[in-house]
């Protein structure tokens, strides 16, 4: 998970600075470990935001970003406890959609 982490705050820090080239080698990061640990959504938006990063579209990335953020956040819940995932702000439509997330992903 510290991977995961630590290549989300590589691509918001990239985003910043315009490099969607290496926004787009951190989120191949992130799709692969989200690979490794069988977390679907979590491959697929960050794949989408790795394809965005390497067509240099940062308006995309601009809007993306943030849902690779969230779904790295409740995977991070899911597998080692909010405690430990202090990414972001909590409330209680996010805890509503973290359930309904971890729930779905169990269903697979």
């Amino acid at each position: 998970m510290d991977r995961l982490k630590n290549n989300l705050q590589d691509a918001k820090r990239y985003l910043e600075q315009s490099q969607s080239l290496r926004v787009a080698e951190s989120a191949a990061q992130i799709a692969a470990e989200g690979d490794r640990f069988s977390l679907r959504i979590l491959s697929r938006v960050a794949r989408c935001v790795e394809r965005a990063g390497r067509a240099g579209d940062i308006p995309a990335l601009k809007d993306l970003l943030p849902e690779l953020e969230n779904e790295v956040e409740r995977n991070c819940i899911a597998l080692l406890g909010w405690e430990t995932c202090p990414v972001g702000a909590f409330s209680l439509v996010y805890w509503q959609s973290c359930l309904v997330t971890i729930l779905w992903q169990l269903t697979l």
